[in-house]
């Protein structure tokens, strides 16, 4: 099954390609909704995008959203 992954300040991932485990890639394979993330105060854009069960970026825009947030 697939489930959700939070990029934090990096771009989408590409259609095909894996999603890296690191930490501006969280991974939300435990088909969670929701996380707590800790950030450093400023401007952000993070970005979330489904994959499958594999970690793999599906291609389509309807797999991916992005917001700015700014943390004070």
């Amino acid at each position: 099954a697939g489930h959700l992954h939070i990029l934090i300040d990096v771009d989408f991932i590409p259609a095909g390609d894996a999603v890296p485990k690191d930490a501006t890639h969280i991974h939300l394979g435990t088909g969670a909704m929701t996380s707590t993330l800790v950030l450093e105060p400023g401007d952000h854009t993070l970005r979330v995008q489904f994959t499958d069960g594999a970690h793999v970026a599906l291609d389509g825009d309807e797999y991916q959203d992005e917001i700015k947030v700014t943390v004070e």
